[in-house]
């Protein structure tokens, strides 16, 4: 198969894949709640929650191996494939002993971890299932890797896209029979253990030559994987500070009912969300091309068409959903699910804020432009947000977790990712944080109770956000240029 073919296959099921998870979850979601209860749905979202924590333990070897298999398979050295793949899944099997020994914990002492509102005989078991679930994919990242680096992204689609329809399959099944919390335990270590099995078969049919031998593990190998990891691990719990412990936080100081709540408020801006990372994500290649030529005049002119076209694109999304948020959550499943204008705005301008400055983190990350100043500088925001929660939430109740995420976003995110993108292309960035803490005050006034005040502010900032963004980028025709230039050569059919 040619590259360009390839390419065009990743792509094309990956938009797919993103396409059904979401159509299908919004339409499971009220399908589920009929059989369960606010407080008991509440407990697979506090679950998934600590099984993005948990997979912190891996250190970050799975995606160090991504790039070094890529780099070994394109080489065809496969005895070399076979130590650092090895050493990669029998290390990683090791480290989920930890998610092994809190799944055996929430199995003997399940109340110590959602707590004593649940009743449900079956809640220890259904905490062990979902955390073994969470061990099996943990396990398996490995063998996704090897999919990924042997060109074959369109495969490791399908078999999400396979597992998605089968874990659906089964908890309509399992809910209807009356297993109820243990419906969607059940399904989902089912879909997962037969997505192994076929990733499994999958990368010995296409690597013949790679073998899962114990005695190929090299502790040498398992180090220098782990070397690149662990700033990426650094990332990891940044990223979980910022966006993984909002459920925990609800839980703990509210109530499980309101957790479902927020996670329904905020369902729309997650997929919001998602959207617009598998959009600029893209953008990845074209910058590791450029900087790789030393063109960095090339590569600033790209980057601030990027990110005027993402800042851009987070305010339509984030004024869009605002609008449409209460009304589409009463029609989805009833008024009952929405928290409030108040909390519906801070969701929005957050969304605006954490996505405009997406660019920021790809160039970053695409040309590993002080890596440990920007695990860093996420972590501290994480810990910042977490510190303010604790502090606001006895003051203005639960719309501090995510003013509190609006207030440091704006002072790590904001500020100083795009000081250091600044950095990086010798220029500074004043105007795009002017722009963003400007935006996040002149906002405010979308508080009115108003509606018509609403759309007034939002339309004039809008054209704003356009004005700015075209004053920005002087010549389009030069940037169609630009772009056309930099297609990299994957495009091509051999």
């Amino acid at each position: 198969m040619s590259d360009s073919k390839s390419l065009l296959k990743a792509v094309s099921s990956s938009y797919a894949y993103l396409i059904a998870n979401l159509l299908l979850s919004l339409w499971l979601l009220p399908y589920v709640l009929v059989f369960l209860t606010k407080a008991e749905y509440a407990v697979f979202a506090i679950t998934a929650d600590i099984v993005a924590w948990l997979a912190l333990t891996s250190l970050g070897v799975g995606p160090s191996l991504n790039v070094r298999a890529g780099q070994l398979i394109g080489q065809k050295k496969y005895d070399n494939l076979n130590t650092v793949v090895n050493s990669a899944f029998w290390g990683q099997l090791v480290l989920s002993g930890s998610i092994l020994i809190v799944a055996i914990y929430a199995f003997l002492f399940p109340t110590q971890i959602i707590g004593s509102t649940i009743n449900d005989n079956n809640l220890g078991l259904v905490l062990f299932l979902l955390l073994i679930g969470g061990a099996i994919g943990f396990i398996g990242q490995p063998l996704n890797g090897i999919l990924v680096a042997n060109k074959q992204i369109h495969i490791d689609n399908y078999l999400k896209f396979g597992t998605l329809i089968l874990r659906t399959g089964l908890t309509i099944i399992f809910l209807n029979l009356g297993y109820k919390l243990l419906s969607i335990a059940l399904s989902n270590i089912i879909a997962l253990v037969v997505s192994f099995g076929i990733t499994y078969w999958r990368v010995k049919s296409t690597i013949p030559e790679l073998t899962l031998k114990i005695n190929y593990f090299s502790k040498a190998q398992f180090k220098d994987l782990l070397k690149t990891g662990i700033w990426i691990t650094v990332g990891g719990i940044a990223g979980i500070l910022i966006s993984k412990t909002d459920n925990f936080i609800i839980s703990k100081y509210f109530s499980l009912e309101l957790v479902t709540s927020f996670f329904i408020t905020y369902k729309l801006y997650t997929i919001a969300e998602m959207l617009h990372q598998q959009l600029f994500n893209l953008t990845r290649p074209y910058f590791v091309q450029i900087y790789g030529s030393g063109d960095t005049n090339k590569f600033s002119l790209l980057y601030k068409l990027l990110y005027q076209s993402s800042f851009l694109t987070s305010c339509l999304m984030g004024f869009s959903i605002f609008l449409i948020n209460k009304w589409f959550i009463s029609y989805w499943l009833g008024p009952d699910y929405f928290l409030g204008d108040t909390l519906n705005f801070w969701l929005c301008i957050n969304f605006i804020v954490q996505s405009a400055v997406l660019p920021n983190r790809i160039i970053l990350v695409s040309t590993l432009f002080k890596v440990k100043e920007n695990g860093i500088s996420r972590l501290i925001e994480g810990v910042i947000k977490l510190c303010l929660c604790i502090i606001f939430i006895p003051i203005i109740g639960i719309n501090a977790v995510v003013i509190s995420g609006v207030i440091s976003s704006l002072l790590f995110s904001t500020f100083y990712f795009n000081y250091l993108a600044g950095q990086l292309i010798k220029q500074k960035n004043t105007n795009n944080i002017l722009s963003i803490f400007l935006l996040s005050i002149s906002l405010l006034v979308l508080l009115t109770d108003e509606y018509t005040i609403k759309i007034a502010v939002i339309v004039a900032t809008l054209l704003v956000v356009i004005f700015n963004a075209k004053s920005q980028i002087n010549d389009l025709t030069y940037f169609k240029r630009l772009l056309e230039s930099v297609k990299p050569n994957i495009f091509k059919s051999k």
